[in-house]
């Protein structure tokens, strides 16, 4: 849900939209995530064994004090225990005075990264229009669809919470002509009936877009997406700004206000939104 804040003014829709709105969609998409891998520190891997076996004594522990709620038997907690992975989150949930320790001695994933990947969609449109000639009704299926590719960037740093984000897509979209009131020609003064609706087929629009977003957690109460869209074939440019501040209740932003530019008509309009809850990671 959006509103632009002044009467006169009209939304500024980005231009990166896949025109699919009116149709029902099929659609298939893929990403991976790419990040450096930082080595166990070697004077402390010697003693990753025993901080391992450490954390499952504790694990059998907490088990064992649930023990009578679960139904577990000993064991059934030694099995259970004797199976959990030498994993940061096990020593975070059972041993969270060794994580220091143990993460020296394990290798992990290091901060920030590449992410790419790529969507396609095909869709299904039914109109239905009036013949500009005859002014007979005609329905009409047509199959609009877009490729997509992404690359974004999650910088290495302490603040990891920022994504840099570009995108290329490719579609093409139909859309239903104005509707309008049209009456036969050279009706004279007999009895006619004039119809009311779309009048001619739909028309296909076909065009690529690419865009630079910027994504970044300014606090854990505020967050901002910055986006530069252009359209080729229109040859048309928009800046948008959304300013996440408003909750879900779930500990989620989704509302807030946003500014918008379009070259078109060189306005900027300034709206309040609710929509889709912030995310650092981007979607297709």
């Amino acid at each position: 849900m959006e509103a632009p804040i002044g009467k006169s003014e009209k939304r500024h829709d980005l231009v990166t939209l896949d025109g699919l709105g009116n149709a029902t969609v099929l659609g298939i998409s893929f990403s991976k995530f790419s990040t450096r891998w930082i080595p166990a520190d070697p004077s402390a891997s010697a003693n990753r064994k025993a901080y391992c076996d450490e954390m499952r004594v504790a694990a059998k522990v907490e088990m064992a004090k649930s023990a009578a709620a679960t139904g577990k038997t000993p064991e059934d907690i030694d099995e259970a225990a004797n199976k959990l992975e030498c994993s940061h989150a096990n020593f975070a949930k059972y041993l969270p005075s060794r994580v220091a320790d143990a993460g020296k001695a394990m290798s992990k994933p290091g901060p920030g990264g590449w992410m790419w990947g790529g969507a396609a969609k095909y869709g299904f449109q039914d109109s239905d229009y009036y013949d500009a000639t005859s002014l007979a009704k005609v329905s009409e299926r047509n199959n609009p669809w877009s490729l997509g590719a992404f690359v974004g960037w999650n910088p290495e740093t302490n603040d990891s919470d920022m994504f840099i984000l570009a995108k290329a897509e490719r579609k093409a979209s139909y859309k239903d002509a104005d509707a309008s009131v049209r009456c036969p020609a050279g009706a004279g003064t007999a009895p006619f009936n004039c119809v009311n609706g779309s009048i001619g087929k739909p028309k296909e629009k076909q065009g690529t877009t690419a865009s630079i977003e910027i994504r970044k957690m300014l606090s854990p109460g505020y967050a901002l997406s910055l986006t530069v869209a252009r359209d080729w074939s229109k040859k048309a440019t928009m800046v948008e700004l959304p300013v996440y501040w408003l909750g879900d209740g779930s500990g989620a932003l989704n509302g807030g206000i946003k500014a918008a530019w379009n070259r078109e008509d060189k306005k900027t309009v300034i709206s309040l939104f609710i929509g889709i809850p912030y995310t650092r990671w981007p979607s297709m």
